[in-house]
C-alpha cells in the first residue's frame, strides 16, 4: 500500500484536500485572496474615466462648427455656413429646372422641399426589350398570382 502524503498549501501552510492552482501548490482561500488582491491593486490603478461635458446648443457659445470660423452663441452653426449647405445641397444641375422650393409640414421644422423638373427633349432615349409588348418590361420583378 502507498500510503498518501497530506497536502499542504505553499503559501500558508494548512492542510488542503486538493490543490486550486496549475502553477501553485496553493489551497482554495490563497489562491482567492491571491485573486482578488490582484484585482483590487488593478482596479486601484485605473485612470478614472473624465466625464465630457455635453453643451447643449442653446448654452454653445464658441466658433462656428460649420467651418467658417466666426463666433457663434446660441448656435453651433452660423446662419451663413447653414445657408451656404442649404443652397449647395439645393443646387439645380445642367437642365433643370425648379419648380417649387418651399417648408414642408411645419416652417419650425426647416424641413425644405424641392420640385425639379427637366425638358422632357433633354432626357436620353433608351430601347426597351419587352417579355410582354408594352406591358412588361424584360429584366423587371412582377407580382405573380399564388
Amino acid at each position: 500500500m502507498n500510503p498518501t502524503k497530506p497536502l499542504h498549501c505553499e503559501n500558508c501552510g494548512d492542510h488542503t484536500e486538493k490543490f486550486f492552482s496549475d502553477r501553485k501548490n496553493w489551497c482554495r482561500k490563497c489562491v482567492m485572496e491571491d485573486t482578488f488582491t490582484k484585482f483590487r491593486a488593478k482596479q486601484q490603478n485605473r485612470k478614472p474615466k473624465t466625464k465630457v461635458a455635453v453643451t447643449a446648443e442653446e448654452n454653445w457659445n464658441g466658433f462656428c462648427k460649420g467651418g467658417c470660423g466666426k463666433f457663434n452663441s446660441g448656435e453651433y452653426v452660423c446662419g451663413g455656413c447653414r445657408a451656404a449647405k442649404a443652397e449647395k445641397s439645393l443646387a439645380l444641375k445642367p437642365g433643370e429646372m425648379e419648380l417649387y422650393r418651399g417648408h414642408l409640414g411645419d416652417p419650425s421644422d426647416k424641413i425644405v422641399q424641392q420640385v425639379v423638373v427637366i425638358n422632357a427633349a433633354d432626357g436620353d432615349i433608351e430601347d426597351v426589350e419587352w417579355a410582354w409588348f408594352n406591358k412588361i418590361p424584360l429584366g423587371t420583378a412582377t407580382k405573380g398570382k399564388r
